[in-house]
């Protein structure tokens, strides 16, 4: 700097002095606002940001304090990290950044990180496989679930599937499945559902097999009588069953007759000839029937040939005891095979029927089907009276035991819509049952709510619905038992939404933050411009997940369903959204938050 100094004459001088202003180190300081919240099991970021009035120096990003789940990068300033269970709480944060010259600026702040509940994993019940006759293993459910939050106690069993087996759960949660008929052989896949305290489930597949195991035939025949020459063809089949082989296949054995000789009338549909050979009217033999397989029975038959025409009478022997329906299901079997008469056919014979109470009964009497049907709604045991008589007025009877087993109804189904994108659905059974509600708009958007508790009550809560739309939904219910009614092709429609004033501008979505686990099942972007020409999600480093074109918004709103455009789910974390206009201009931008 030049200083000059001048007398009043003009007369001058002038000197030079320099001014050095030497530099001394300045603290960077942090100018990011912390993030406070996370979620257990969820990742955590916080980008910490810094300035540096010394613009060339070098600044190094440290945790001072935090938890061990959290880790910062030195150099870009990112804590992150993925707390557990464990984690749930309040933590001390305390970051620091640092200059070369070690100058340096703190931020304190606490995290908190909140509890989500996590589904139960089940997996690897194993199949089963046993002999025709023999039981399966129990299976102790608690061995194939784990739950993070929950103890075994409180995890609730259901399955699903079975339709010959039988299947309990104790309150051990010890699950039996039993195979009511002993000659049964199949397989069949059941479905076992763990549901946590906090309405998350998750279930496995078990395959259970009965083999086969070849069961002996059973002959019933006592007496043969002969009336008269052109009586003396005898239909075996109607004398034996095989629970594993058609009748058409046995074969047949006879020995000990010397005074009648049998010989085969057609021996593939097993019509038996007997020829009396001398003045002998009576005599007993044996007739041995063997299966396929090799396993036979054996019985002393009594031939009586009485030469005239003696009329002998009809049997129900062969009858069941008892018969087994449903409730509301109509039960049918044709009684031919079921009556047998030596000496009359069996469309000669009449039949009579005396329904118990709450019974019906249908009789054919050109196809010889019998159609059992309780009344409407009823179940319990009551019983069936049959007479057969034939034209000689000899008959037999017999009474029958009818079971039957109640099924679950729907009572009642009422809808509320306490506002246009809320529906309140309240319906009651006549069992104890669980349900499951599906409703949707689009097929292909389906969502399934799930009661989780046997009740003969229940309530729904259809939340982020769209308003005006009607929506169409499926009522699966199942009972104790495991039988399951399915209401289908039934619809419901939400109210419709006030006019939007033109001077409402702002865009919005909900809802926010998306939570599946309460029910939501879309992200509705609300109030959109008619100008806009799409809209673009993507995750605060810049990955874009999701991108849609759009022309034309109706009621300038637009459901998504919150996957990326591979249509898989997005995970937990904070999104930007970005609206845009012609040309790919930006609307309005925003930020969404997913908790899973």
């Amino acid at each position: 700097m030049t200083f000059r100094v001048t007398d009043p004459t003009g007369l001058f001088d002038t000197d030079n002095a320099t001014f050095t202003v030497t530099p001394v180190n300045d603290p960077p300081q942090i100018t990011s606002t912390p993030i406070t919240g996370a979620t257990q099991g969820a990742p955590y970021t916080y980008i910490v940001t810094a300035t540096d009035p010394d613009t060339l120096d070098e600044l190094t990003f440290s945790l001072a304090v935090a938890p061990s789940f959290l880790s910062i990068n030195p150099q870009s300033g990112v804590v992150s990290g993925i707390p557990a269970i464990s984690d749930t709480g309040s933590h001390p944060i305390s970051v620091t950044v640092q200059d070369l010259a070690g100058a340096s600026d703190t931020q304190i702040y606490t995290l908190t990180v909140l509890f989500t509940n996590l589904p139960p994993v089940v997996s690897q019940i194993p199949d089963q496989s046993i002999s025709e006759g023999d039981q399966f293993t129990t299976i102790n459910l608690d061995n194939y679930v784990s739950d993070p939050e929950s103890p075994d106690e409180d995890i609730l069993w259901s399955f699903s599937g079975n339709n010959q087996l039988m299947v309990q759960i104790n309150q051990d949660r010890i699950a039996t499945v039993a195979v009511p008929d002993p000659d049964w052989f199949g397989s069949e896949v059941i479905i076992f559902t763990a549901l946590d305290p906090g309405g998350l489930t998750d279930q496995d597949s078990v395959n259970f097999e009965v083999t086969p195991v070849n069961d002996p035939p059973v002959l019933q025949l006592a007496q043969i009588i002969i009336n008269q020459a052109q009586q003396n063809i005898i239909d075996l089949k109607l004398y034996v069953t095989d629970i594993d082989d058609p009748v058409s296949t046995m074969n047949w054995q006879f020995g000990n007759f010397t005074h009648f000789q049998l010989t085969w009338q057609n021996q593939a549909s097993q019509l038996l000839r007997i020829d009396k050979l001398d003045d002998t009217d009576i005599e007993t033999g044996t007739f041995i029937v063997n299966d396929p397989g090799g396993l036979s029975d054996t019985a002393q038959v009594t031939i009586i040939y009485q030469g005239g025409a003696t009329n002998t009478p009809p049997s129900l022997a062969n009858l069941p005891d008892q018969f087994f329906l449903e409730e509301d299901m109509p039960f049918s079997m044709n009684l031919e095979p079921y009556i047998v008469d030596s000496t009359h056919q069996f469309h000669e014979l009449t039949c009579e029927f005396y329904a118990g109470t709450n019974l019906q009964v249908h009789y054919n009497w050109v196809t010889s089907q019998m159609t059992l049907e309780t009344y409407q709604d009823w179940f319990g045991l009551t019983d069936l009276h049959i007479v057969v008589t034939d034209p000689g007025g000899l008959s037999d009877e017999k009474w029958v035991s009818i079971h039957t087993r109640p099924r679950v109804d729907l009572q009642e189904i009422t809808f509320q819509l306490p506002n246009q994108n809320t529906v309140e659905v309240n319906l009651l059974t006549d069992l104890p049952s669980e349900v499951d509600l599906s409703f949707w708009v689009n097929p292909s958007l389906k969502s399934t709510l799930k009661s989780g508790l046997f009740s003969t009550s229940h309530s729904f809560s259809l939340y982020n619905l769209l308003a005006d739309t009607i929506y169409q939904y499926t009522l699966t219910l199942t009972d104790t038992s495991g039988f399951q009614k399915i209401y289908t092709d039934s619809s419901f429609q939400t109210r419709t939404t006030q006019q939007i004033t033109e001077n409402v501008s702002d865009i919005f979505a909900y809802p926010n933050p998306f939570r599946p686990g309460k029910g939501h099942s879309v992200i509705v972007f609300d109030n959109l411009p008619e100008e806009m020409t799409g809209i673009l999600v993507y995750t605060p480093d810049g990955r874009v997940v999701y991108e849609q074109n759009i022309q034309g918004i109706p009621q300038r709103r637009l459901p998504w369903t919150v996957s990326n455009n591979n249509g898989e789910k997005l995970a937990s974390g904070f999104y930007i959204y970005i609206v845009k206009g012609e040309n790919g201009r930006k609307i309005m931008s925003g930020k969404l938050a997913v908790i899973r």
